[in-house]
């Protein structure tokens, strides 16, 4: 069941059953959302809650180009669209594919995804920026290649509540079917210096810093482990294979693709930017 959740001071977030968490900052008359979500038809009925009287102008902000956090960015109605170089050039060259994923994973939204359009640009971010919702400063920091080539985060200076997309899951084991997994944990240690109060992670609840500190470890301990068996020819990994700590992840099935990721990383490094089969939800 989609669930919407208000973090005051103009923040809310809808955390679907199934897909990215979508969240909206309010602010005069401006309305900022931090992602799109996965059809049209539910980002409309969010868009609604947060704003029912339509009356504002509009950003939407793709953290990154996989189709759970953009197909629904239709339903937004933005005024503007922002997303990085590298994330806009990966929804030309691999959104058809993308949502082909999708639909094999949403096959009851098969025929609204065929209709909908692969979203792009409006304008693209190549470095940090500082957007102003009439006096509330939300900076907009690429990260660079970190669960994707072009991730984004979206930083409230007001509330000290940072936006990850999927640069954080919180209580599952992540996607790393375009990743660079030392990317990543370099990224997290410069989020953690922005000493945010709140998380908002692109799947699971939102919480504190603590949230990415246990990705660091995650990452951190999968590349650990897979480095000891990085001459195996496909390595796999249980979650009986990781500490304790993390053995009640969900989703606990991406483990061996992750493994497989990173061992490819540890063998022969991934340089191009071709579509890999993986987990769509993410």
């Amino acid at each position: 069941m989609d669930t919407v959740t208000s973090l005051g001071s103009g923040i809310a977030v809808l955390t679907p059953a199934a897909g990215s968490n979508v969240s909206a900052i309010a602010h005069e008359a401006t309305l900022l959302f931090v992602d799109a979500g996965t059809v049209p038809s539910a980002s409309r009925l969010f868009r609604s809650s947060v704003a029912p009287d339509g009356a504002h102008s509009t950003i939407a902000l793709l953290t990154h180009h996989h189709a759970d956090h953009v197909f629904g960015a239709a339903g937004l109605k933005a005024d503007r669209v922002l997303a990085t170089d590298a994330t806009d050039a990966l929804l030309g060259a691999r959104g058809d594919s993308e949502r082909e994923h999708l639909t094999r994973a949403m096959p009851g939204a098969a025929e609204e995804l065929a209709a909908t359009a692969v979203p792009r640009a409006t304008e693209t971010i190549s470095a940090p920026l500082d957007l102003d919702l009439g006096g509330r400063t939300i900076s907009l920091i690429p990260v660079g290649h970190a669960h994707t080539p072009g991730d984004l985060v979206a930083f409230d200076r007001s509330t000290k509540t940072l936006f990850t997309g999927d640069v954080a899951f919180n209580g599952l084991v992540p996607v790393l079917r375009d990743a660079d997994s030392l990317g990543w944990i370099r990224a997290l240690h410069e989020l953690l210096r922005l000493e945010p109060d709140r998380v908002v992670p692109g799947h699971g609840p939102v919480g504190g810093a603590d949230i990415l500190n246990q990705m660091i470890d995650l990452l951190e301990t999968l590349r650990a482990v897979v480095t000891g068996r990085v001459q195996d020819a496909e390595p796999s990994l249980e979650p009986a294979d990781l500490p304790e700590r993390f053995r009640g992840l969900a989703r606990a099935e991406r483990l061996t693709p992750a493994a497989r990721h990173i061992a490819n990383e540890l063998t022969a490094p991934h340089t191009d930017d071709t579509p890999t089969k993986g987990d769509t939800n993410g």
